[in-house]
């Protein structure tokens, strides 16, 4: 599998007499690209100091700064009914206390139904959806996975989300 290296960039201080060097390293497994920055003296008894940081961006990302997004942004959900990742929370748990489970199409139809469940009712379920999956990009930020047809909360905003649960859960 190929990848694109950054190319080399070369910079020198006069003043600090330091050479900078920035490239990107390849894991085989998984591939996580890292910015590795050295300063190397001329002088040659200092050794050189070598710092990595993650460059990791949302289009190539195995592990992101966005990790675990709603955790964050679950407390403000809370205490906004009217929008939707709000609204498909509480019909998450709608289904979940009346049904013991959540399948997609269940939790679709509730959505998509603005004469029997208005107060849940998400004009671009599919899109709002789609964005409560994951933590890449714009999106909402990761609560859902799916599991077959069911659909679950993920395991690092349970915590999050049983706190605010009575914000969302009307029954």
């Amino acid at each position: 599998m190929s990848r694109r290296k950054k190319k080399r960039i070369i910079q020198r201080s006069e003043e600090q007499n330091l050479e900078t060097v920035q490239i990107e390293i390849t894991a085989a497994v998984p591939p996580v690209p890292v910015e590795v920055s050295t300063a190397v003296s001329t002088t040659p008894s200092t050794p050189p100091i070598v710092s990595i940081t993650n460059t990791t961006t949302s289009k190539n990302a195995c592990a992101t700064d966005r990790d675990g997004i709603a955790i964050y942004k679950i407390p403000k959900w809370a205490m906004k009914p009217n929008q939707y990742n709000h609204r498909i929370i509480r019909a998450y748990f709608q289904l979940l206390h009346e049904n013991g489970r959540v399948t997609r199409i269940a939790l679709e139809e509730r959505c998509q139904n603005i004469q029997a469940h208005p107060e849940v009712f998400v004009k671009d379920f599919k899109g709002n959806f789609a964005s409560m999956k994951t933590d890449k990009g714009n999106s909402h930020g990761k609560v859902f996975i799916e599991d077959g047809n069911n659909i679950l909360i993920w395991e690092n905003v349970v915590e999050t989300l049983e706190k605010y649960r009575t914000h969302f859960a009307t029954y």
